[in-house]
């Protein structure tokens, strides 16, 4: 693919497991944290969409979801996404998403949630998965839960950012400047609206704060909404440089990364 694959590591344990979703020979691996040793590899050759074979490329990061039942690898694929155990062995898989992935997967409330969707393709689900599946989560097309999905919405998914959990909500931004938010435990959509004065491109994931939503655009501009029950977008704060990574709140500082600048903030 013209981007290649990608993907961040992810810990459990004294593990540190790889997604390399490739065209060739895709794969989740766990190797050592101390000297690097591989303890085990599952081929994930069984990715592909029944309309588009040959995709097997993905740019999500795995994640790993501890609740009181396991400790569960969601490794989100194109067309498909599989839970594995610590030992790399297939727990459940759900297809039906997207053929690009981006998004990771994240846990909220009990639920894990799993999105996609890029632009044009039928599938850009928000997923909601109670713990403990097992086999085959796939709805049937005319479904919109079953034993272990609690609810899907086939339209809500984002391409890039990752939604982000917050005060009973997840608050959606979707990479074209558009601004959602959902119930958490239900998948009702709340409300729907345009950020304005944005370049209208998002790449950054958003992040909560002290009763606020956060999200950066390409062109550098951070904008702040409010977390009542209508939309209520607040402030704009430009730094006036490109802006594709998501931020990372550390301690009590936020550090944000532009073109060329690495700038770290906190309260005084």
């Amino acid at each position: 693919m013209d981007f290649g694959t990608g993907g961040s590591p992810a810990l459990t344990d004294d593990l540190v497991v790889i997604l390399n979703d490739n065209q060739e020979h895709p794969f989740l691996a766990a190797f050592s944290k101390q000297d690097g040793r591989e303890f085990w590899r599952a081929a994930r050759g069984r990715l592909a969409a029944p309309h588009a074979p040959n995709h097997r490329t993905s740019w999500s990061t795995h994640f790993v979801w501890r609740h009181d039942e396991r400790t569960e690898i969601v490794a989100l694929g194109p067309y498909t996404a599989i839970s594995y155990d610590t030992m790399g062995r297939e727990l459940w898989r759900l297809t039906r998403h997207s053929l690009l992935p981006v998004p990771t997967p994240f846990a909220y409330d009990g639920l894990l949630y799993v999105t996609s969707g890029v632009h044009g393709d039928q599938n850009r689900p928000i997923t909601a998965i109670r713990p403990g599946a097992a086999g085959d989560l796939t709805l049937a097309e005319d479904q919109t839960s079953n034993e272990y999905v609690v609810w899907n919405d086939n339209r809500a998914g984002t391409y890039i950012p990752t939604p982000i959990p917050y005060k009973g909500s997840l608050w959606v931004v979707y990479d074209r400047g558009i601004f959602a938010r959902y119930d958490a435990a239900t998948g009702e959509r709340l409300y729907r609206a345009r950020i304005e004065d944005s370049n209208g491109h998002f790449t950054t994931s958003p992040w909560a704060y002290r009763d606020r939503i956060f999200a950066t655009d390409e062109a550098g501009t951070t904008f702040v909404f409010g977390t009542g029950d209508e939309f209520e977008q607040l402030h704009a704060n430009p730094l006036d440089e490109m802006t594709l990574a998501s931020p990372a709140l550390a301690g009590d500082r936020l550090v944000m990364r532009t073109r060329s600048k690495l700038y770290s903030f906190r309260e005084r």
